[in-house]
């Protein structure tokens, strides 16, 4: 990770713990509305966004965290399971270290979810992917 990239995921971190993550309709899936609006995910959320974990410990199942978006954002939902209560592997993706927790992010028109390894992996992927786009000069809206 560039220097810029560390200290934008750093500034990024610190601005979700005080104040809004602010998207856009896809940008950023909308972002997030801030740490006074989360809260435990509803089950028929658990159970219509989380087809990618197959059978979780009902511990963790009634654990999961609903993060919601900062903007309105095209039916975005945002999801984490805490780094103390998640245990476990899920199939196909590689394995999650220690201090690492699945953060993801759905929207009914994309066919499948994203599972990144922590919150600060979606920003930070999310930071090179603006460079990225920096660099070519494009925009959210270019294909």
């Amino acid at each position: 990770m560039g220097e810029i990239t560390l200290l934008l995921v750093q500034n990024m971190a610190a601005i979700l713990t005080r104040l809004r993550f602010k998207g856009g309709w896809h940008f950023l899936a909308g972002g997030l509305a801030g740490i006074d609006d989360i809260c435990l995910a509803d089950e028929d959320d658990v159970d219509q966004y989380m087809f990618d974990f197959g059978d979780l410990d009902p511990e963790i199942y009634s654990k999961v965290i609903s993060l919601p978006t900062a903007v309105e954002c095209d039916e975005f939902v945002h999801f984490m399971i805490s780094p103390a209560n998640w245990r476990g592997s899920i199939d196909g993706h590689p394995p999650f270290g220690p201090g690492e927790y699945p953060y993801w992010h759905w929207v009914n028109w994309s066919g499948g979810d994203d599972i990144w390894h922590s919150l600060r992996d979606w920003i930070a992927s999310e930071v090179e992917n603006a460079e990225m786009m920096v660099r070519k000069g494009k925009t959210e809206y270019d294909p």
